[in-house]
């Protein structure tokens, strides 16, 4: 099951942000209490002088940039089966039925 997942992370180029993303978690994990309480009052601290602005649009922006990518994904490759359909359509109508389909899986 964690092979497929790991498979299924390298496929979709989710691999490195999940392991960057579990380092990061570890490591406040394994800090002591009153650092990671300090480190929890900077995070504040950076919202409220609104200098964290730029990091947080840029993660909205990556967060809106991925769906988009997934919706035009979906989109073309929906488009890419009709044009194949209709291409094997065509090929049938004129080669009279003598061609294997292309599609294997």
């Amino acid at each position: 099951m964690v092979r497929d997942v790991l498979i299924a992370a390298m496929n979709k180029g989710q691999l490195i942000p999940a392991f960057v993303g579990l380092i990061f978690m570890l490591m406040i994990v394994k800090m002591p209490g009153t650092d990671v309480s300090s480190l929890m009052f900077k995070i504040f601290d950076l919202f409220g002088e609104r200098s964290i602005l730029g990091y947080i649009l840029f993660i909205i922006s990556l967060g809106s940039w991925a769906t988009h990518v997934r919706f035009q994904r979906r989109l073309f490759h929906g488009e890419l089966l009709r044009v194949s359909d209709e291409r094997n359509k065509l090929q049938k109508n004129h080669l009279g039925g003598k061609l294997e389909s292309s599609n294997k899986s």
